[in-house]
């Protein structure tokens, strides 16, 4: 017997008119246990994309050249050929106003792009050049600096008076005639003279400055004979210029980059630092700390 009963459902609706229903790529994700997230996680193309390629709604997809690219990596992940679906979607294209179909765009003419690629490595190199040379003029400008602020430094941290400072004696240091007295053996008081107050003439003050430099460097001469060796480790973080005087040797003056370090031995150092901040500096073993800030001179007498 021959069933004549009509299927009164619904039939799937076509794909677009394009000979694919629409439920087709729907049934083949779900049949494999799949849903949109699913496919979003190992695809990364959005989930409204990938419904609208389900759906057939190819005018809510982004322009051909991606989604092509997006067709064929859905296609793929649901382990089906994409041309099946590639066909249906080049069909509705072909149904478009050219002006929304692939367009091609101008090559832009060899000589122009030799001419700017040219124009950008003349710019590049005249912009480093620029660079090197103001990065040079800075940093021999910052070493200059540093240098003319050290003999003022070493002046103020001796005790001594400069050259400028020499026969310039305040008011209040000339003493008053009538003021000053001197006991004699007897116990009496007499005026001392007027001349033995006034400051003593610059010759006197050069040689007596000499005689306390002289017996600064005897002090040092006869501790580095008797005193044991030390040593010492300075280790730059930044650019820093250094004066190191080790024991009775001429003062030994070097420019450390980062990264840069040196050690030495000695009974006795003294060390001028020109960025205090930009050196880490090891005495017998045991670090020195935080010396001070960025830019700041320093003289360190060690041990």
């Amino acid at each position: 017997m021959v069933d004549t009963t009509k299927n009164t459902g619904p039939s799937p609706k076509p794909y677009q008119g394009f000979g694919i229903t629409e439920h087709d790529l729907k049934s083949i994700r779900e049949s494999k246990g799949f849903t949109l997230r699913d496919i979003f996680e190992r695809t990364r193309i959005s989930v409204a994309t990938l419904a609208a390629i389900e759906n057939g709604e190819f005018h809510l997809l982004p322009p051909p050249v991606f989604t092509k690219s997006f067709i064929k990596i859905y296609a793929k992940a649901l382990g089906i050929d994409s041309n099946v679906i590639l066909v249906r979607y080049e069909k509705y294209l072909e149904t478009l106003n050219p002006t929304h179909r692939d367009v091609k765009v101008k090559e832009i003419p060899k000589s122009a792009r030799l001419f700017y690629k040219t124009f950008v490595w003349a710019a590049l190199i005249i912009i480093i050049v620029g660079f090197v040379t103001f990065s040079l003029s800075t940093y021999e400008t910052a070493i200059d600096v540093v240098k003319n602020q050290i003999p003022e430094q070493e002046h103020k941290s001796a005790g001594l008076k400069t050259t400028d400072d020499i026969g310039k004696v305040p008011k209040s240091e000339v003493l008053d005639q009538t003021n000053v007295v001197a006991k004699t053996q007897e116990g009496e008081a007499q005026p001392i003279p007027l001349a033995q107050t006034q400051p003593a003439p610059r010759e006197t003050q050069e040689k007596e400055r000499v005689k306390q430099v002289t017996a600064y460097e005897e002090t040092n001469k006869t501790r580095g004979d008797t005193a044991e060796t030390h040593k010492i480790t300075m280790e730059a973080r930044e650019m820093t210029w250094l004066r190191i005087t080790a024991d009775n040797n001429q003062p030994y003056e070097i420019l450390l980059q980062p990264g840069e370090k040196i050690e030495r031995e000695a009974s006795h150092f003294i060390v001028v630092v020109g960025n205090a901040g930009g050196i880490d500096i090891t005495f017998q073993g045991k670090s020195l700390g935080n010396l001070g800030k960025g830019g700041q001179v320093l003289h360190l007498t060690l041990p």
